[in-house]
């Protein structure tokens, strides 16, 4: 369930890397219209299907353009931990769902 709300959750984005035995998602760089600039990627490791903190990492990589080449820049931790929240809630909902049908 965890895996499949993840390849929801990240559609909007090209994936490079989609490993389902392992548990693994890996997305290209992606830059919003709004923000060309700016960009960003994901690497996503679904531990175990336990839908608890410890069963997802989500490690978000962001990069700026100055105008000749992509720098790397600081990454609000934040945001990933509230994607990996946003993931588990979902999965937890579907699990709920799929065990009440």
């Amino acid at each position: 369930i965890t895996f499949e709300v993840v390849l929801q959750q990240f559609s909007i984005m090209p994936l490079l890397s989609v490993d389902r035995v392992g548990g693994v998602v890996i997305t290209d760089w992606f830059s919003t219209s709004s923000n060309n600039n700016e960009r960003v990627k994901f690497n996503i490791i679904i531990r175990d299907e336990k839908m608890e903190n410890a069963s997802i990492d989500i490690n978000m990589f962001k990069e700026n353009f100055n105008g000749t080449s992509w720098i790397k820049a600081p990454v609000d931790k934040n945001t990933a931990n509230k994607i990996k929240q946003i993931v588990l809630e979902k999965s937890r909902r579907l699990k709920a769902t799929a065990e009440l049908s």
